[in-house]
């Protein structure tokens, strides 16, 4: 059995699993006559195969107690996730690097804030 401890998630110790979309640390300009802010370029979105597209899709989960049991992880060699919440709740991401197999050793956890 693993056992993790969540570091909190910043854009450099997440660096080795993607990217961090932070609206507090991005470019940004009003338009709509102030009204709004528009967060500018936050992500790059990479088309990978000959009739791939993006797509967005929305999951709602519910909320876990901890500590948490993983019995798997899930990889996604052809697509992307950006995990955001919907309210202001904290939670947590479990990565793993890229590859064929998961070494136990490299397996972290992040708490968002």
């Amino acid at each position: 059995m693993l056992e993790l401890i969540a570091d909190p998630l910043t854009a450099e110790a997440f660096a080795p699993f993607g990217e961090v979309i932070d609206a507090r640390t991005s470019a940004s300009f009003p338009i709509n006559a102030g009204r709004t802010r528009r967060h500018h370029d936050l992500a790059t979105v990479q088309i990978l195969g000959e009739n791939a597209r993006p797509l967005i899709s929305l999951f709602v989960s519910q909320p876990v107690t901890l500590p948490l049991e993983l019995t798997f992880l899930e990889r996604h060699p052809l697509g992307s996730q950006a995990f955001m919440p919907l309210h202001e709740e904290r939670f947590i991401v479990v990565v793993a690097p890229p590859g064929e197999s998961i070494d136990a050793a490299d397996v972290r956890a992040f708490l968002t804030d």
